[in-house]
C-alpha cells in the first residue's frame, strides 16, 4: 500500500539480523492505523469512480450529406 517514512532495511529484504540491525518485512514495522487510513482513501476513490457516469455507447460516425 504505502509507507509514510520508508526504511529500506524493512523493504524487500530477507529477514535477518545483521550487526544488531533487523532487516526484512515484519509485522512489527507496520503502522496499522496509517494503513487503514490509506485503505479508506482508496475505497473513497473507487466509490467515486463507481458512481461516475456510464461509458459512452458505441456509435458509428456518418459523414454529413
Amino acid at each position: 500500500m504505502t509507507e509514510p517514512n520508508e526504511d529500506y532495511r524493512h523493504e524487500h529484504q530477507n529477514v535477518r539480523v545483521e550487526n544488531g540491525v533487523q532487516f526484512g518485512d515484519l509485522v512489527q514495522f507496520v503502522d496499522f492505523t496509517y494503513t487503514a487510513n490509506v485503505a479508506r482513501v482508496n475505497l473513497a476513490a473507487l466509490a467515486a469512480l463507481a458512481n461516475g457516469p456510464a461509458a459512452p455507447r458505441a456509435f458509428r460516425w456518418r459523414p454529413a450529406r
